[in-house]
């Protein structure tokens, strides 16, 4: 198991930070990473956990202690 893991801003990507993200997503896919472990907090982290579905990534959620700042991915 090869594992990635993110948590960033609240306030989510620009539209070219997030495409730059999904190529390294994709990269990383490519180099047999498979899981992904984030913050389940708005912004980024949810960002980036779509992007790992949509990708085939196994998810492993960290939710935040605040439950206004959960993003409540699967």
């Amino acid at each position: 198991m090869k594992t990635v893991g993110i948590t960033g801003t609240a306030l989510g990507t620009t539209p070219v930070q997030l495409q730059n993200l999904r190529l390294w997503f994709e990269r990383l896919r490519l180099r047999g990473f498979d899981t992904f472990r984030g913050g389940d907090c708005v912004g980024v982290d949810s960002q980036a956990h779509g992007i790992a579905v949509e990708l085939g990534f196994l998810t492993i959620g960290h939710p935040p202690e605040n439950p206004r700042s959960r993003a409540f991915c699967t």
